[in-house]
């Protein structure tokens, strides 16, 4: 099955960045609007078994409302997994993200790792959108991390 990623490296610690993106929910739709407008979550507590719906921002003008279902989130790997099951449209059968944070070099950077594993339909391409979202979103909270150093230190 073909797989999107990317790589950054972020300056912030793993703790904090991992804390952040589990309250992705409320954080995302205020940090990156013009790629996440909101989450509404349908059934769960976050962890696994979670399902909620995802609506874009006009930075994704071609996506519609995204199901999700959680289906793993390790707090020892820092490692987020989920799968769209509504709402991936036409051109795929499958999209399968995974995020993963691992420690950087130092105590204060971080490795932030977006991969997609993705089935589609006829000859459509990767889905080059989700993989420039994915680096602003990454981006996006480091820069807010950074601006406020008080935010998500209690792990």
């Amino acid at each position: 099955m073909p797989t999107l990623e990317v790589q950054e490296e972020l300056k912030v610690e793993v703790n904090r960045l991992w804390k952040a993106s589990k309250d992705a929910d409320t954080l995302l739709p205020k940090l990156v609007p013009e790629f996440i407008r909101s989450h509404e979550r349908l059934q769960g507590d976050g962890g696994p078994g979670t399902v909620r719906i995802v609506h874009f921002g006009p930075g994704i003008p071609q996506a519609t409302p995204a199901k999700e279902h959680i289906d793993l989130l390790d707090d020892s790997n820092y490692t987020l997994s989920y799968t769209v099951i509504d709402g991936v449209g036409h051109q795929y059968s499958l999209l399968k993200p995974t995020i993963t944070f691992t420690p950087g070099v130092d105590a204060t950077t971080t490795l932030a790792k977006w991969s997609m594993e993705y089935q589609p339909v006829g000859e459509q391409g990767p889905p080059e959108a989700a993989r420039i979202a994915a680096v602003h979103v990454f981006k996006a909270m480091e820069a807010y991390l950074l601006s406020d150093p008080s935010q998500y230190l209690k792990f």
